[in-house]
């Protein structure tokens, strides 16, 4: 899939960092500071923040999204592919963040057609705006487009400090997810066993059915 032509301001931006399109992505989003992030792997291979998009339009509060219509964003660990990209989106542009997955459906969450798209209204997505959105589209259909098979996606619903005592068992779950993303510079590998995430070694041995984008 070809990358859509990217803003002079951000190329310049790719360049100064040493980050040219086609470079590994993780995206995240974050619903009480209404951002949505995007992250690119260096030589190294650990990923780090390239650019925050502020969001311009967010239904729904804090929680996991439950039911069809309830006007909620997803909170999870999702994977995406080209299979996400919709370049004919209504609001421009859009990203299927791939909801729901294996811990949604394990969980009896339902739901469609949520996404990062463009424009300023939503129903349980991430509108950014027409501009924006040609950014986070054109660097994750460059990061397909170079042999990335999955790219993923963190949405969260707020920046999760060290202390996660006093957050529910589903949050505490999301804390752990990003705790070894802080620790590693790389998004964990992740599935689903009981309507709970589980994270790396675990995803290998066990049951588990693995996070994975659609096929």
């Amino acid at each position: 899939m070809t990358a859509p032509a990217l803003p002079p301001g951000l190329t310049t931006r790719l360049r100064s960092l040493e980050l040219p399109l086609g470079l590994p992505v993780h995206l995240k989003t974050l619903k009480a500071e209404r951002l949505v992030e995007v992250w690119a792997a260096q030589g190294s291979g650990r990923f780090t923040l390239l650019k925050a998009y502020p969001v311009l339009a967010l239904s729904g509060g804090p929680g996991p999204k439950l039911r069809e219509g309830d006007g909620q964003a997803p909170e999870g660990f999702y994977r995406i592919n080209a299979r996400h990209l919709n370049p004919k989106s209504a609001f421009h542009l859009g990203i299927n963040l791939g909801f729901p997955n294996a811990h949604d459906r394990q969980a009896g969450w339902t739901g469609s057609a949520l996404m990062i798209h463009g424009g300023a209204r939503s129903v349980g997505c991430f509108a950014l705006g027409d501009a924006a959105i040609e950014e986070v589209y054109g660097l994750v259909a460059a990061a397909l487009d170079a042999g990335q098979a999955e790219i993923a996606v963190h949405a969260l619903p707020f920046r999760f400090t060290a202390e996660v005592s006093g957050l529910t068992p589903f949050w505490q779950s999301l804390a752990e997810g990003e705790r070894r993303f802080a620790a590693t510079g790389r998004p964990p590998l992740v599935g689903a066993l009981g309507g709970a995430y589980v994270f790396d070694l675990d995803v290998e041995t066990t049951e588990c059915e693995r996070i994975a984008a659609w096929a």
